[in-house]
């Protein structure tokens, strides 16, 4: 890919991001989006990550390099390997693009004497669970700069006793060429189609999601699909049957590269999730048209406009997530207003055309700058 433009001066950084993993997931998705932006920035870009996935090969055509550390299995092995390519190419910068190799970050960013930011993408307290509890604090306070990708991670995370100086604002971003409405909305569906979408993991509270589609059922001729791999498949599989939701009209769908087109078929976002960054689903789900309901946590509430892109309500209040979502299902204008508003939402704060600018400032705190 060449450059089309250089924003940071001649000088452009070289930025090393680490990543656990590249499969399909909203992190992922990120990087890939903060790559192109840097490439447009005309940064160097090279991707460390412990294992690869769908988002290497495209990854690669956008212009980064990356490199794979599948062979080292343990901490220590990689975070060694890490330094070696920092001190063997030196770079500016090394950002981490999952929590839980904030520690890899940190101590392989000390080897090579250069800066790391690491990353929150969820809340704070949850993204601490995934470490061993020897090791949260410290990964935590050592950190010289973080990113959080909502405001409501920076708020819990200067509340913990992080100075507002080494917080970052990074929000996702929306590829609008990717996630958009149908060229032609239809007026009518045979039936309005309820889509859940994200890892099964417990968390996203997808327990909840099928309780509310149950009773929504008992009223309304609905579909409805939950899309996603994890843990809880089997769990959440025999929840439905005990429900009697399954059926041709709801389904289990695994984590697919045809997710715009699942949006795009849907009729509303039903968002249950206990804690939440700035919710990559619900942007993507506005970003294509849609209503939103969601639990009021954590960066969702930054996403969602409370009764103008959709409804925000107490997780555990089942009733009004229905009452909510029966709302939307009887009033189609309703609908297509906050659609409407959704995608003005998304042209406005979380657009992909957005993240070089927002990239450019954030990087003018952690890049050295020429005396």
């Amino acid at each position: 890919m060449v450059p089309e433009q250089n924003l940071i001066g001649p000088s452009a950084p070289r930025i090393v991001f680490l990543a656990g993993t590249l499969g399909l997931g909203g992190a992922e998705r990120q990087l890939f989006y903060q790559s192109l932006a840097w490439r447009r920035l005309g940064a160097s870009v090279r991707v460390i990550s412990f294992r690869g996935d769908y988002w290497e090969g495209l990854l690669r055509e956008a212009g980064a390099e990356v490199i794979s550390l599948a062979r080292f299995k343990t901490p220590v092995s990689r975070v060694l390997a890490i330094a070696r390519e920092l001190k063997r190419r030196p770079a500016e910068v090394l950002q981490s693009c999952h929590f839980f190799v904030n520690p890899h970050a940190i101590l392989a960013a000390r080897l090579a004497g250069i800066p790391e930011v690491c990353a929150v993408r969820s809340s704070v307290s949850a993204e601490l669970r995934k470490l061993p509890w020897l090791v949260r604090s410290a990964t935590l306070n050592a950190a010289r700069w973080i990113a959080c990708n909502s405001r409501a991670a920076m708020d819990e995370a200067r509340a913990r006793g992080i100075p507002d100086p080494r917080l970052l604002y990074c929000p996702n971003a929306v590829d609008r060429k990717v996630f958009h409405p149908p060229a032609v909305q239809a007026a009518t569906r045979w039936r309005p189609r309820i889509l859940g979408i994200g890892r099964l993991v417990p968390e996203k509270r997808f327990d909840r999601f099928l309780r509310i589609v149950a009773a929504v059922r008992q009223t309304r001729d609905v579909e409805a699909v939950l899309v996603g791999d994890g843990c809880l498949r089997g769990e959440l599989e025999d929840q439905a049957a005990s429900l009697g939701l399954m059926s041709p009209a709801f389904r289990f769908e695994p984590a697919t590269r045809n997710v715009p087109e699942i949006y795009r078929n849907a009729t509303l976002l039903l968002q249950t999730s206990e804690t939440e960054g700035l919710s990559n689903v619900s942007l993507e789900a506005m970003a294509s048209g849609l209503p939103v309901v969601a639990a009021n946590s954590g960066g969702t509430v930054e996403a969602v406009d409370h009764g103008v892109t959709g409804f925000l309500v107490d997780g555990e209040d089942l009733a009004e997530y229905q009452r909510r979502i029966l709302s939307i299902l009887d009033d189609s204008s309703q609908a297509l207003r906050m659609g409407r508003c959704g995608l003005e939402r998304i042209a406005r704060d979380y657009c992909l055309e957005r993240l070089p600018g927002r990239l450019e400032k954030m990087y003018q705190r952690v890049l050295p700058t020429d005396p």
